[in-house]
């Protein structure tokens, strides 16, 4: 079981950021916590800053429908990015969205360790650090 230091929230709603952000700190007090409304700036984030050699276990919460580059895309990023880097995210598709198919596609995903409906609860986020 990884010991996680960090959580990465990708979303373009900043009210849900402020949300996971609290939740967060409800349920793992000194979290180091980075959220993005932008997925292209969160990405290139991930790129340097795990691709260091410092060994970041990490938490990615992101969703799926955002404007311009989806959690879709995102993810078709990340396939592309070194081994190192992938290692060290436990990725969770975070959504609004009921779409069966847009769970079955995330299960679907082996990037992808889960599907969590919105809001984020502290007790989920707990079962995730447990």
């Amino acid at each position: 079981m990884k010991a996680f230091s960090r959580f990465l929230i990708i979303d373009d709603d900043p009210s849900n950021n402020f949300l996971c952000e609290i939740m967060v700190k409800k349920a793992m007090a000194g979290m180091d916590i980075q959220s993005f409304l932008q997925p292209e700036i969160a990405v290139d984030y991930i790129k340097k800053e795990y691709a260091n050699g410092n060994v970041v276990p990490t938490v990615l919460f992101l969703d799926i429908n955002m404007p311009v580059m989806t959690g879709w895309d995102v993810l078709k990023m990340l396939e592309t990015f070194d081994e190192t880097i992938i290692r060290q995210l436990t990725i969770y598709l975070v959504s609004s969205s009921v779409d069966q198919m847009d769970k079955k596609r995330a299960s679907e995903n082996p990037l992808v360790m889960d599907y969590i409906e919105k809001p984020v609860t502290v007790e989920k986020l707990k079962q995730i650090l447990s």
